[in-house]
């Protein structure tokens, strides 16, 4: 599965603050079942219905794995965005057309960083 750190979310300019990569991956991402770990170490997972840019989130049918092992199961949840820690991200993703897009450069903002779309360009040289 792919991980997404909560601090690799955003991309601060000088002026404002984008979307980075992986905020968009995680709009992708709408629809699939994801792991969410909160900073308190409690475990969500469950299908994501939306995201939004400051990264809450609302999931349905969810399983909650409390710090002290507690399981709940929840219809729904509400994961406000500050108190993620990580998030895991189904592996089918990583064929989504957004790392196309990177690493063909159309995402060559503050966002997306050049050794990003470089390290793309090794990943796919080794795959050939």
């Amino acid at each position: 599965s792919l991980a997404l750190l909560h601090s690799a979310f955003y991309t601060h300019s000088a002026m404002s603050k984008t979307i980075g990569v992986p905020v968009r991956l995680l709009h992708e991402a709408e629809g699939q079942t994801v792991t969410v770990e909160l900073k308190t170490g409690e475990i969500y997972r469950g299908e994501l219905i939306v995201s939004e840019d400051s990264m809450n989130m609302k999931m349905r049918n969810v399983t909650m794995n409390g710090r002290d092992g507690k399981v709940s199961s929840l219809q729904h949840a509400f994961i406000r965005g500050a108190s993620i820690k990580f998030v895991i991200i189904p592996d089918i993703l990583k064929h989504s057309p957004m790392f196309k897009r990177l690493a063909e450069g159309k995402y060559g903002g503050p966002g997306a960083g050049k050794g990003a779309v470089h390290a793309m360009r090794i990943e796919e040289e080794q795959d050939a």
